[in-house]
């Protein structure tokens, strides 16, 4: 019962449909597809300024898996090709910032695990290698500080919360980050030698651009500044635009990079891969209960928004599994997979039906179906929308925002900057308005 779940029943070793994003490795390097200009662009704002880099575009196009792939080529092609070539390091985790959350305790929680990522990738190196042209570097790889870090980082992780660290790890809160910042100067003493490279993803979720930036601003003495880390931020909806107009962060904030969501090749080719990365060597004839059409029009229907496609793609599977089918042909594919889907859109259309009117039903629909808008739009298209003024508007969009129809950008210093867009659930709202309630 427990031995094995539904992908190792079909002939994977993992669910092919996973919306994690790509780790900085190899498995991450063979399974990103359809971004290799984009990893060029990135690759140069990375190596090239000392600014952080900010990556701007839709949730679920694949912002963070963009920027961990790039950072993993940045490492390989350093060990490939040694100095002058810079040296990135990627950083095990993402960072999120919290809205509760302090620019200190942010720090030294990302601080800990950069150390963490100089000692794992010290051992990754291996103790004892020479770097050609680099003292520095050397002494970083073979020092018996590794050692002692590795209990240090390791008894600071068991506090959590950004705790103090204990003082029987020889360190004080004030005197990691001193031994640190030092060994990071030692290590990467300009942006020419590379960094650890920390991304700090969603910052849409902090939902208003005038809470970004003063988060972000509180950053750029305590954290943005310290040698030898690079910096990634991602956000959606157009909240690094509001972030970057700050006269405080001026140099420190490079122009955003704007990402666009995969095509539909390449997200038939995405699956394609992993169907064949993930495909057991001994083990049963790979299977899957969706063919790749079924798959694009899901993309479609979803306006490109790859995680949410992947998610009901899993969604799907699951319900094949739990009821005990198994369709084999093309056409019986297609059939259970949109009957499915049929009822997933009814579930959600007539769940929201009792919270949102009529009216609002109709500016979700004039909103995707609009040319123009590309289902985004902001309080200044009111009249585009049907009505007369913004006030009249204002409560249907927070009926839809409630029902997770709609995501609002929020810009305190300029309404007129705020973005309204549809979500992967109001696209199949849509789909489902517009092309089923009808038959």
């Amino acid at each position: 019962m427990f031995d094995n779940n539904i992908y190792n029943d079909w002939g994977f070793k993992e669910s092919p449909f996973s919306t994690k994003p790509l780790h900085s490795n190899e498995t991450g390097d063979n399974l990103l597809v359809g971004r290799d200009d984009d990893i060029r662009k990135l690759a140069l704002k990375l190596v090239s300024s000392d600014a952080a880099v900010c990556l701007d575009g839709p949730v679920g196009a694949g912002k963070t898996s963009l920027a961990n792939v790039t950072i993993y080529k940045g490492m390989r092609n350093f060990l490939e090709k040694g100095v002058p070539s810079p040296l990135l390091l990627p950083c095990a985790r993402t960072f999120q910032i919290k809205p509760e959350q302090s620019a200190d305790d942010l720090k030294f929680e990302i601080l800990i695990e950069v150390a963490q990522a100089l000692i794992d990738n010290a051992c990754k190196f291996q103790y004892g290698i020479k770097i050609a042209g680099s003292i520095e570097m050397n002494a970083w790889l073979n020092s018996p500080l590794i050692n002692q870090w590795g209990e240090g980082v390791a008894t600071i992780l068991a506090n959590g919360d950004g705790g103090q660290v204990n003082e029987g790890a020889g360190f004080s809160k004030s005197g990691f980050e001193k031994v640190l910042t030092n060994w990071l100067g030692k290590i990467f003493p300009d942006g020419r030698n590379g960094g650890v490279v920390c991304v700090i993803d969603n910052l849409e979720l902090l939902e208003k651009s005038a809470e970004a930036r003063k988060k972000i601003e509180n950053l750029r003495d305590t954290l943005l500044t310290i040698q030898g880390i690079k910096w990634i931020l991602c956000g959606a909806h157009g909240i690094l635009q509001g972030v970057i107009t700050s006269p405080r962060l001026a140099g420190y904030l490079q122009e955003p990079l704007p990402i666009k969501p995969l095509t539909l090749k390449d997200a038939g080719e995405l699956v394609n891969r992993r169907v064949s990365f993930f495909r057991m060597e001994c083990g049963p004839t790979p299977y899957l209960p969706l063919s790749n059409g079924d798959f694009h029009t899901l993309y479609t229907i979803l306006q490109h928004n790859l995680r949410i496609c992947l998610s009901y793609a899993e969604d799907y599977c699951m319900h094949i599994s739990m009821r005990g089918l198994k369709p084999n042909s093309e056409a019986e594919k297609s059939q259970i997979f949109f009957s499915w889907l049929k009822e997933r859109a009814k579930g959600i259309y007539e769940g929201m039906r009792p919270h949102a009117g009529q009216t609002a039903i109709n500016l979700l629909c004039l909103a995707a179906s609009s040319s123009d808008m590309g289902g985004e739009f902001s309080p200044g298209d009111y009249e585009k929308l049907g009505f007369s003024s913004l006030q009249a508007m204002r409560p249907h969009v927070k009926t839809l925002e409630d029902c997770g129809a709609l995501s609002a950008q929020k810009d305190d210093l300029d309404q007129r900057r705020k973005t309204i867009s549809i979500t992967g659930k109001g696209w199949l709202i849509y789909w489902y308005k517009v092309t089923l309630a009808q038959d």
